[in-house]
C-alpha cells in the first residue's frame, strides 16, 4: 500500500471517528438512540404535547415523511453546526432557537393548520411524533 494511500484511509478513518463520536451524530449509530434524540428533544421543547400534536398535524399531510430514522437523520444535520459537545439541555434549546431563527429569516417555513413554522421546527415536531407513534 502506497504512502498516499495509507494516509488517504488514516484520515476517512479518523474523520468518520470524530463525526460519530459527535453525540449528535452519534445518535444515528443505532435505533436505540433515536428514541434518546426524541426525548431529549422533548424535553427542551416549551410544550411537547404540542410539539407531537403539530408533528402528527404535518406527517397526516406527508405521510411519505413518516420514518423515524431519516427524521433523526436530518434533524441531526441540522444540528450538527449548532451543537458542539452535548444534545441536552440548554446548549439543545440554543440550538433549536438558532435553527428556528435561521429559517425564518432564509424564509424556509411550514404553513401548516393556519401556523407558519420554520422547517426545522417541523421536522423536530416530526421526529418526536413518529418516535412515539413507533414510525
Amino acid at each position: 500500500m502506497t504512502l498516499l494511500r495509507r494516509r488517504f484511509i488514516s484520515l476517512v478513518g479518523s474523520s468518520v471517528a470524530a463525526l460519530t463520536s459527535h453525540p449528535v451524530w452519534g445518535a444515528l449509530a443505532g435505533r436505540p438512540a433515536i428514541p434518546t434524540l426524541s426525548a431529549r428533544l422533548e424535553e427542551v421543547l416549551p410544550n411537547a404535547a404540542s410539539a407531537r400534536a403539530l408533528g402528527n398535524a404535518y406527517l397526516a399531510e406527508h405521510p411519505e415523511e413518516a420514518d423515524a430514522e431519516a427524521l433523526a437523520r436530518q434533524v441531526t444535520e441540522l444540528l450538527a453546526p449548532y451543537a458542539r459537545q452535548t444534545v441536552a439541555g440548554q446548549e439543545l434549546a440554543d440550538a433549536l432557537a438558532r435553527l428556528r431563527a435561521s429559517d425564518f429569516r432564509r424564509g424556509d417555513v411550514v404553513d401548516l393548520d393556519g401556523w407558519v413554522l420554520s422547517r426545522s421546527e417541523v421536522t423536530v415536531c416530526a421526529l418526536v411524533a413518529a418516535v412515539r407513534a413507533g414510525v
